[in-house]
């Protein structure tokens, strides 16, 4: 409790000073729920920005594993502490908010201390909150999530998702003039984006792309990769439809869909967490389709960029037939608005990573 109360208070301080561990004396931790794994995006930027931030920490990751992995037969020694990247998995008392639980429970009975970070949390109910609550501490990504595992009396610290930590840099200046229309996690509200594309002649794009072969682990997401070029291989002779554009309008990596971004679109339209904080990132307009939880929402409110969730897509259509381009680029207010939450995503991160390193 101690520890955790320690991550709460220094994620509000500026930790760029804090001088680097001796390369002899760098922490090990394992980081568990890799989620770069499957083909995404989104997962792929948050796990480089992890990397990143624990190495400027003098954390060392020294072994990366997804959720599911065999715990008990696994060996610990030489990990000195273990670092879990929750995402977007925490939420009604799915299989995955219940792997995290028992995963809480475990590493504390051990007695290896475990951090739980970048998490949602929605809808989960007393037996998943009290797995959560035996993490040496936990970290929300977001408001919303952050007031929920208080109201379930888990004391928790916010850090924004950690993909806004990540700066673009100039050659990723938008320059795009279009809508451009990206997917969602719900198979038919990505039919109803890949009907308005369609309809108004928009770019369609997915956030997923193929699953990296990992050099670590090599064989750890073969079923990943199966099942990607089985969905590339049944869907080659389909003629246009949303299934084959959800594999095919896909880009091979992160660097190429940014890029894309940064040259064709002025507004994305989208179903997906990760896009809408890229396009904060990018500081690219969004109008999001409400997702599966309320991640898109709070979000938003957290950015101070209301407003530009919507229920479903034809509510979309409507906000952009009646404000256009012009009427949802980001005002003034909301430029520093969010330049400043990013700033502050950027120093809460840092003081995170930091925090665990010191032990």
């Amino acid at each position: 409790m101690q520890l955790r109360y320690i991550v709460n208070q220094l994620i509000c301080f500026d930790q760029s000073d804090r001088p680097a561990r001796a390369a002899e004396s760098l922490m090990k931790i394992a980081l568990v729920h890799t989620t770069s794994d499957i083909g995404h995006h989104g997962c792929t930027l948050v796990n480089r920005r992890i990397e990143a931030l624990a190495a400027a920490a003098g954390l060392e990751i020294v072994r990366r594993l997804p959720l599911f992995f065999d715990d008990a037969a696994a060996d610990w020694r030489g990990i000195d502490a273990i670092v879990l990247n929750g995402e977007g998995s925490l939420h009604h008392d799915r299989k995955p908010a219940r792997r995290i639980a028992d995963l809480g429970r475990r590493f504390a009975d051990i007695g290896l201390p475990a951090h739980l970070v970048n998490t949602i949390y929605e809808g989960n109910g007393p037996e998943v909150a009290e797995g959560v609550a035996r993490f040496r501490s936990v970290t929300a990504r977001d408001g919303a999530s952050a007031a929920s595992l208080r109201a379930a009396g888990i004391e928790a610290g916010m850090v924004p998702d950690l993909s806004l930590t990540w700066e673009p840099g100039p050659e990723l200046a938008p320059r795009g003039t279009r809508v451009v229309i990206g997917d969602s996690v719900h198979r038919d509200v990505s039919a109803d984006l890949w009907r308005y594309a369609n309809s108004i002649q928009a770019p369609f794009f997915s956030m997923m792309t193929v699953p990296p072969v990992l050099v670590d682990y090599p064989d750890r997401n073969r079923r990943h990769r199966l099942r990607y070029v089985w969905r590339r291989a049944s869907t080659a002779l389909l003629p246009g439809g949303a299934r084959r554009a959800r594999t095919w309008a896909q880009f091979p990596t992160f660097e190429r869909y940014v890029r894309f971004l940064a040259d064709k679109a002025a507004l994305v339209v989208t179903g997906r967490f990760h896009q809408l904080c890229i396009g904060l990132d990018m500081e690219i307009p969004v109008v999001a389709v409400s997702s599966n939880t309320r991640k898109l929402e709070s979000l938003s409110a957290d950015a101070g960029v209301e407003g530009r969730v919507v229920a479903d897509v034809a509510a979309a259509r409507a906000l952009v037939a009646e404000k256009g381009l012009d009427g949802l680029a980001y005002t003034p207010d909301e430029i520093r608005r969010l330049r400043a939450f990013r700033a502050d995503a950027r120093q809460k991160a840092a003081a995170l990573f930091a925090a665990i390193a010191s032990g």
